[in-house]
């Protein structure tokens, strides 16, 4: 018996597997495109936040010489 569940922070439902079911390909394939959509989130934020990194020191040398 499977049970799905709607996640507030999705639309997709989330599928629940119980204890006795059999996990098959299907199942298998969720779990694979769910950890690769994680590897392209944290990419992203990882992208997001060195480029925040650099441009901060560059924003306040040019705030700085555009005060002088």
């Amino acid at each position: 018996m499977r049970y799905k569940a709607i996640a507030l922070t999705t639309v997709c439902p989330v599928c629940r597997v119980s204890r006795n079911e059999a996990v098959d390909h299907a199942d298998l394939k969720r779990l694979v495109v769910a950890s690769n959509r994680t590897v392209i989130l944290n990419r992203r934020a990882a992208v997001a936040t060195a480029l925040a990194t650099s441009l901060g020191p560059i924003r306040l040398g040019l705030d700085v010489v555009s005060r002088a």
